[in-house]
């Protein structure tokens, strides 16, 4: 964590993060569900899937892998192991 925003959080709140919802947090829900932005459409029963289902085993070889992330602070990390996923094993 940047040291800054670490500085801010103890300055702000000496006893720690809050358990609970800040007042500031209280009045963004409430401006929030005013716009309707945080309706969920509620769950309802599917039907059960037909015909085999299958679940690969946890090290079953694959034929692709899909990973999605948003650019940031783990770019480095995720760019690492993504070469390490896709690397060819005969190398």
């Amino acid at each position: 964590m940047p040291p800054e925003v670490l500085a801010a959080i103890q300055k702000n709140y000496p006893d720690g993060l809050p358990r609970y919802l800040t007042p500031e947090e209280q009045q963004w829900l409430q401006e929030q569900r005013a716009l309707g932005v945080l309706e969920v459409a509620p769950l309802a029963a599917t039907a059960p899937p037909t015909g085999v289902v299958f679940t690969p085993p946890e090290y079953d070889p694959v034929y692709g892998v899909l990973v999605s992330w948003e650019p940031g602070s783990y770019l480095p990390l995720l760019t690492d192991f993504i070469v390490g996923v896709t690397k060819c094993l005969s190398e």
